[in-house]
C-alpha cells in the first residue's frame, strides 16, 4: 500500500481549504450549499491528519488553520474578514507545503 505523502496531504488540504472562498461567495448571493457541513468534515480531516503526521502538531500555521475554521463554523463575519481569514489558512498551509518539500509553482 502506497502512503500519502505530507506534501501531497497538505497540496490537498491547501485545496480544499481555498474552495470554502467560492462556496461563500455563492452563499452569499443566495444559493444553496453545505458550506458549513464543509467546513466542518475540513476540519475534520485536519484533526485526522494530525495522526498520520502527528508533526504538524508543533506547526502553528497547521494548529492556527484548524481554529481559523472552527472560528467561521461558530462565528458571524462579513465576507472580506472571511476572505482573510480562508487566504490566511490557505497561506499558512502553503508554507507548510514548501517547508516540507512542495514545489514553489504547485
Amino acid at each position: 500500500m502506497c502512503e500519502l505523502s505530507v506534501t501531497e496531504y497538505l497540496k490537498s488540504i491547501r485545496g480544499d481549504v481555498f474552495k470554502i472562498l467560492p462556496m461563500k461567495e455563492d452563499q452569499e448571493q443566495g444559493e444553496q450549499n453545505y458550506l458549513y457541513k464543509y467546513i466542518e468534515s475540513l476540519t475534520f480531516n485536519l484533526i485526522g491528519g494530525l495522526e498520520q503526521f502527528e508533526f504538524l502538531g508543533r506547526e502553528k500555521q497547521y494548529i492556527y488553520a484548524i481554529t481559523n475554521l472552527r472560528f467561521l463554523m461558530h462565528n458571524d463575519v462579513d465576507f472580506l474578514q472571511w476572505r482573510r481569514i480562508v487566504l490566511t489558512a490557505v497561506g499558512g498551509i502553503s508554507t507548510l507545503y514548501k517547508k516540507y518539500g512542495g514545489e514553489d509553482d504547485d
